[in-house]
């Protein structure tokens, strides 16, 4: 029993399995979205996308602990070698086919745009750590997984639900996908990725890493203000600033050299303020 136990941990553990609400509730926000502006929610293509969603992000995370060990033979990326590669390999394979295969199910039902993104989703999720691409650490790779795990599954979410696209969920979608991009760029400060040596932040230094952070993560805050006052975006959505105080101790955690602290609070920011759109919409619909 004790064994099972700690294969399934292991597993987990590979597919990052705690971080799966970073993909969940993108796609919650923009199925919320639709119900409150449009009145439309299909319970079955929600809970198809989210599985889509869960299984190829599960997929893409295995993808890149392949390729980090095929190019990082150093004793420190070993220790986290908890699984033959082989079966990493396969495991991706395994959730990458079904998670296609679910979109595409979930596309048949709505419209040639969910193919689309699925592909943009793929494709990019390939280039972030597969050779010779290998866009992690450049800032391009970071800007992209941004936009997967913001822009794309709001925006995506959304339009299976209504098989149309508006500035609204745009608006609503952008600061979830730069509280992303600014969560994986101070990722990329941690000891552990600076001592590969390769990535842009390396090259920066650490003492540049709450600067690195704080210009993607405030300016999502931003566009919710700005959103806000030219009138793209309800006033609810304002409840998105209170997950500012996240951010601010990101910052603070980066400037003092606590980067386990920062990736912590980074990463409660884009999960609060993404759970803060979602109640604030949910005002909407029920205040309208």
């Amino acid at each position: 029993m004790n064994n099972t136990f700690q294969r399934l941990g292991r597993f987990l553990s590979e597919i990052r399995a705690p971080y799966f609400a970073a993909i969940a509730l993108p796609i919650v926000l923009g199925t919320v979205i639709a119900w409150a502006t449009e009145q439309r929610f299909n319970l079955s293509i929600f809970v198809l996308s989210l599985l889509a969603g869960i299984f190829l992000q599960a997929g893409a995370n295995m993808t890149n602990d392949f390729f980090d060990q095929q190019i990082d033979e150093d004793p420190l990326q070993q220790r986290w070698a908890i699984i033959p590669p082989e079966q990493v390999l396969q495991g991706a394979f395994g959730f990458l086919v079904v998670g296609a295969m679910v979109g595409l199910y979930v596309a048949l039902a709505t419209g040639p745009l969910t193919v689309a993104l699925g592909i943009i989703g793929i494709a990019s999720g390939a280039l972030y750590s597969a050779p010779p691409f290998r866009l992690s650490g450049t800032g391009i790779g970071e800007l992209l997984a941004g936009t997967n795990l913001g822009l794309l599954t709001t925006v995506g979410a959304y339009y299976v639900q209504t098989l149309q696209v508006t500035p609204l969920v745009f608006w609503a979608a952008t600061p979830v996908a730069l509280l992303m991009a600014a969560a994986l760029v101070l990722n990329g400060f941690s000891a552990t990725k600076l001592q590969r040596g390769r990535s842009l932040w390396s090259r920066m230094g650490r003492q540049r890493g709450a600067t690195a952070y704080a210009v993607p993560a405030l300016s999502a805050y931003a566009t919710l203000i700005v959103g806000v006052v030219l009138g793209h975006l309800p006033q609810e959505s304002l409840l998105g600033l209170l997950g500012l105080p996240l951010a601010a101790g990101a910052v603070v955690g980066a400037q003092i050299d606590r980067f386990s602290f920062a990736s912590a609070s980074a990463l409660a920011a884009h999960l609060g303020t993404t759970a803060l759109l979602v109640i604030a919409f949910l005002l909407y619909a029920g205040l309208h």
